[in-house]
């Protein structure tokens, strides 16, 4: 029973992402049209702000596989759009969103073990510590501010102020919030399929 679901999620799941690359309205060497990417990356900012936070803070477990495929195009279909859409603006600003959550990532798993001491959800990932969460935040407001001076190469025109830098910073760590909410939410998976 599970495995024809399976590959039906899969070819769904291909098909879709064909059709957004193949489609002649999708210009996909320089982006798509801003409706699509404000639909996709629109579901997929709804489901990491606002449904993923409850759904890890209960421990949410689908009862549904139909609900379970939906959440994975989103999630999934809402990341390749966003990936296409930055790699269309510059190569550079893709590979510097990725390296963020790179950063965080390492910077998470290095504080926690050095100075990782109150867990942040130990019935999800007991790895996980708020001080690791400290550590990635503050790399990542580090790793922001040095690209700061790459900011017209990557796609920036506007001035370079204070309160632009501020912005940008803010921006940063709150994608490295989310970036750790999707790692949490990864996890609560696993644990569900007793991975």
């Amino acid at each position: 029973y599970r495995k024809p679901m399976w590959l039906l999620f899969v070819a769904g799941t291909f098909l879709l992402g064909v059709n957004l690359l193949v489609s002649p309205s999708s210009g996909f060497g320089q982006g798509w049209p801003d409706g699509v990417v404000l639909a996709v990356c629109g579901a997929a900012t709804i489901f990491w702000l606002v449904i993923a936070p409850p759904w890890l803070a209960v421990r949410w477990k689908a009862a549904s596989s139909l609900s379970m495929a939906i959440t994975g195009w989103v999630v999934l279909i809402g990341a390749w759009v966003a990936v296409v859409e930055l790699q269309a603006h510059s190569p550079w600003l893709l590979l510097a969103a990725m390296a963020l959550v790179w950063i965080a990532d390492t910077a998470a798993y290095f504080a926690g073990r050095a100075f990782g001491k109150h867990k942040l959800a130990p019935a999800v990932s007991p790895g996980k510590t708020w001080e690791g969460v400290y550590g990635a935040l503050a790399a990542v407001a580090i790793y922001a501010l040095l690209l700061v001076p790459l900011a017209a190469a990557g796609g920036f025109a506007g001035r370079i102020s204070p309160i632009a830098i501020l912005v940008w910073v803010g921006l940063a760590v709150a994608l490295a919030a989310v970036s750790i909410v999707g790692d949490l939410y990864e996890s609560l998976l696993k644990r569900h399929a007793g991975v």
